[in-house]
């Protein structure tokens, strides 16, 4: 069992007495609303449920306890929570009157209650948590094994020694702006988002691209990445090649449409960042795409340009700068390999069977 922590960013209160000592918000493991004290243990690699409630006291006010109260009543609460330590927010179902959203990693939740108030153990919903610690033992436990059994065509080097790292290299930080001409359908839902995923699907925009191909481009990349049935945001990075036609700009909209049909039909905000001047068209064109018969959109969507991103990058998107209308974007980036010519050349990993190799020759 590893412990892992969930951190309160924050808890806005509607009305505290001055004596009254701030609600507590705490797991219950038999959502029972017992608090048993202490953090939660959460193995990694394993889903586990986080029964979360808030309890201000049991002492009741004589009356009018939203305004005038001298008791333990929560009237109305704003709570944000995210997670530390190599924790994962997967999914959070509120509990009654409770809204909520779970975005970007960070869960906000709040209720209002402001007549009666509520005493004693209220509960807020029913968490998803995963722990995701370092994975680089487990890899190479697994591979050694494989390898001792020939289920793999290599073999080790009997003389080489090992390190304690899940991948060699570094990581480099690069904060940008975006170009002027992007699409963002509601800035103030969409923005800013921190520690996004970047998934760069391989496709090549030929004159006459089609968008079904592009749309199982999509697909096979997200869930290449387990990213199909997140819950989590994700950018999708292209490099656009040609001329930016109605006509492939239009199919470049079907193709995002088709490929992300899973995702819009939950509602899931679209994030595409290009490396060509073409967010603005490319975004209106998906928006028309998605706009339903009384004008709002299935989605929100921004649509972004001037920037070239990678598989493995992380982004955090800031709010949007007015008037240019450009998005910060800090980048984070692993590097691999770092040479001269070409510094984000394509990796690439080869290897022979074991019978190619002549006898004293290493893999």
């Amino acid at each position: 069992m590893i412990l892992r922590r969930l951190a309160i960013l924050a808890l806005s209160l509607l009305a505290l007495p001055a004596s009254a000592a701030p609600p507590v918000v705490y797991h219950s493991p038999n959502d029972d609303g017992v608090n048993p004290g202490g953090p939660v243990q959460v193995p990694s690699l394993v889903q586990t449920t986080i029964h979360l409630y808030i309890d201000g006291g049991s002492t009741a006010s004589p009356s009018d306890p939203c305004f005038q109260g001298t008791g333990d009543e929560v009237c109305a609460w704003n709570l944000t929570l995210a997670g530390q330590s190599g924790l994962s927010l997967v999914s959070f179902t509120p509990s009654g009157a409770v809204v909520s959203n779970l975005s970007g990693g960070v869960l906000r939740a709040n209720r209002l209650d402001p007549l009666t108030g509520a005493l004693g153990p209220v509960k807020v919903g029913d968490l998803v948590v995963e722990g995701f610690g370092d994975l680089g033992g487990r890899l190479g436990a697994a591979l050694r094994e494989r390898v001792a059994a020939k289920a793999l065509p290599w073999r080790l080097c009997e003389d080489s020694q090992g390190i304690r790292s899940t991948a060699l290299g570094g990581s480099e930080f690069t904060a940008q702006l975006s170009g002027n001409t992007g699409y963002v359908s509601d800035p103030q839902r969409l923005l800013p988002r921190r520690n996004v995923q970047v998934v760069r699907p391989e496709f090549r925009f030929t004159e006459r691209f089609s968008s079904a191909a592009l749309a199982a481009a999509i697909r096979e990349h997200l869930a290449l990445f387990d990213l199909d049935q997140s819950e989590a945001d994700v950018v999708l990075a292209f490099h656009w090649e040609g001329a930016p036609q109605y006509r492939r700009i239009a199919a470049f909209a079907q193709g995002l449409g088709e490929g992300l049909a899973e995702r819009i039909a939950r509602a899931k905000p679209i994030y595409v960042i290009l490396d060509a001047d073409i967010a603005l068209n490319l975004g209106a064109l998906l928006a028309e795409r998605l706009r339903r018969e009384d004008g709002s959109l299935a989605c929100d969507i921004m649509v972004i340009d001037g920037l070239t991103l990678w598989d493995f990058d992380f982004i955090d998107l800031g709010a949007m700068r007015l008037p240019s209308t450009t998005v910060p974007v800090t980048i984070k980036s692993l590097v691999f390999r770092d040479v001269a010519d070409d510094a984000r050349r394509a990796e690439r990993i080869h290897h022979r069977p074991i019978a190619a190799f002549r006898e004293g020759e290493n893999p």
